[in-house]
């Protein structure tokens, strides 16, 4: 059986444009960290030496209709899958897909039922970890806030509920790590009033409390 080794570099672009006022961040989305170690102790993991195969998930697929949580956009009409109408081709959409699959009106990041059967495939090809794609904005997803990214959050409670629910049944799943696309950071400073053109700095104190 081959093996494959993937390492993964998190690169981080930092941005000084000039001192950032504070801003009022919302609330977290959920009571999920920090965890102590009395809650992790029994958890399993990798060792130092292990061969292992991880995959990145990008789930922002969606065939349906345009609206996701309410919010209804030309943007999350084909989301992914075709160029809005007319932003590359005035003709029509186009394409933004490398590869088409067979399933492409199945696909909808919304639902969990499609999430286990990429989750299934996944395990079926025995990769080890599985890092979905973050690229959300939490506590910001309403029509004055960055709803463009409401995808990140609402696939990820989708993908949240098919795992719990393979867990339940006692399948065997992959590990889930983090895949934190830092690029999100850019569109933060729409949320600065006070400096409106000024980038997050993670080196600041402002920044960190991103």
């Amino acid at each position: 059986m081959g093996y494959f080794r993937a390492y993964f570099i998190l690169a981080l672009s930092f941005s000084i444009l000039g001192p950032v006022s504070a801003q009022i961040l919302p609330e977290p989305p959920g009571p999920y960290l920090p965890k102590d170690e009395e809650a992790v102790k029994d958890l399993q993991t990798f060792g130092e030496g292990d061969r292992l195969t991880a995959v990145y998930y990008f789930y922002w697929y969606r065939y349906r209709d345009a609206c996701i949580e309410g919010i209804c956009n030309p943007q999350f009409s084909r989301s992914h899958i075709e160029f809005a109408t007319g932003s590359f081709e005035k003709s029509g959409p186009s394409s933004a897909l490398t590869d088409t699959p067979v399933d492409l009106k199945e696909m909808d990041l919304t639902d969990p039922a499609w999430h286990r059967a990429q989750i299934e495939r996944i395990a079926s090809a025995s990769i080890d970890i599985i890092l979905p794609v973050f690229w959300g904005v939490p506590g910001r997803y309403d029509e004055n806030g960055h709803y463009q990214s409401v995808w990140s959050k609402v696939g990820m409670e989708a993908f949240a509920e098919a795992m719990t629910e393979l867990k339940n049944e006692g399948k065997t799943v992959p590990k889930v790590g983090m895949f934190f696309d830092t690029s999100t950071l850019s569109f933060e400073s729409s949320f600065n009033r006070d400096n409106p053109d000024a980038k997050i700095d993670l080196t600041a104190s402002n920044g960190k409390t991103q």
